[in-house]
């Protein structure tokens, strides 16, 4: 989703790092975090010697500053990341994991193309609302609790225990139940509506 895409790219930054002479693979590299100057760490990758460069994605969350993806395979890295951290039985870990592996944004994705359709004249949440858009929200909103039941059947919680892990969230737990939060309100859905409709029109346009 753009609108969230855009909270994700406020609170997820990449760093490239070199590696500094006498600095082995496996080691930790100490550096300075470019958003607010506090020290973070990350192993050097198998492979990579003295004068190569790596990334490491660092995520932000109340103040708190995380290294969770490095190279050099970041997509395999990342879902081993989260695939070790599910496995400590925490809840919000969990729903990290299994937010990466339903492919949310793609299944809500689908769901705006499918319907855009229906809210034809729509400019974003700054103009005119029509009572008309509030029954498809509806069922947007519907899929989402459906999504989030799911979840909450598979691991064997409750909503109440989610929202006591939510209020305890920190780090990337945070960060991921935010934007899963987000995608579900009034506001993003009539946006990424409007920027479907809107890519549609320049698609026309291009066409003409």
């Amino acid at each position: 989703f753009v609108c969230c895409e855009q909270k994700v790219l406020k609170m997820m930054t990449q760093v490239q790092l070199t590696v500094p002479p006498g600095l082995l693979a496996g080691q930790m590299l100490s550096f300075q975090d470019p958003e607010d100057g506090c020290v973070l760490q990350a192993p050097v990758p198998e492979g990579l010697k003295e004068g190569d460069r790596f990334h490491v994605e660092v995520a932000y969350s109340s103040g708190h500053a995380e290294v969770v993806c490095r190279e050099p395979n970041p997509g395999q890295a990342f879902a081993s990341y989260v695939s070790m951290r599910a496995q400590s039985g925490d809840l919000l870990d969990k729903f990290v994991a299994w937010v990466e592996a339903m492919d949310i944004e793609g299944l809500f994705s689908k769901f705006v193309q499918a319907n855009a359709h229906l809210m034809q004249g729509c400019q974003g949440i700054e103009s005119e609302q029509s009572h008309e858009y509030w029954p498809l929200y509806l069922q947007y909103q519907q899929a989402f609790d459906g999504l989030l039941q799911a979840f909450l059947s598979r691991v064997g919680a409750t909503s109440e225990q989610l929202m006591l892990a939510a209020k305890q969230a920190s780090g990337m737990n945070e960060i991921y139940l935010q934007i899963f939060i987000a995608q579900s309100e009034y506001t993003a859905f009539v946006e990424l509506m409007a920027e479907e409709l809107q890519r549609r029109q320049h698609e026309c346009v291009g066409t003409e």
